[in-house]
């Protein structure tokens, strides 16, 4: 829980799931259920896809985001709007073109 975490770390570094996952193994690593549970965690298809791809969203989530994104924006006024245009290159969903223009 991001609240826990800034009240309990000194700084950012001391919140790393992979420095504190990789202390808990070292730990554990002999322990006969935990080597057991991970050999059938390993072997599960899910997991093995998990390993291997990053996050994925649809092409209809990353449009409803962006026209979020994109309406804030438009709403600050349109010389920020035209500004945001031309610095940032925003994503703009095809269906959506007609509105950002």
């Amino acid at each position: 829980m991001p609240k826990d975490c800034k009240s309990k770390c000194k700084k950012p570094a001391d919140c790393d799931e992979g420095k504190e996952w990789a202390i808990f193994s070292k730990e554990h690593i002999n322990d006969k259920d935990y080597k057991e549970f991970f050999e059938e965690w390993e072997k599960d298809e899910c997991h093995k896809d998990k390993k291997m791809c990053k996050r994925f969203v649809t092409d209809d989530s990353l449009g409803i985001i962006s026209d979020d994104v994109n309406w804030l924006i438009k709403s600050f006024g349109d010389d920020i709007w035209e500004y945001y245009k031309k610095e940032e290159n925003p994503y703009i969903y095809p269906r959506s073109k007609v509105l950002f223009k």
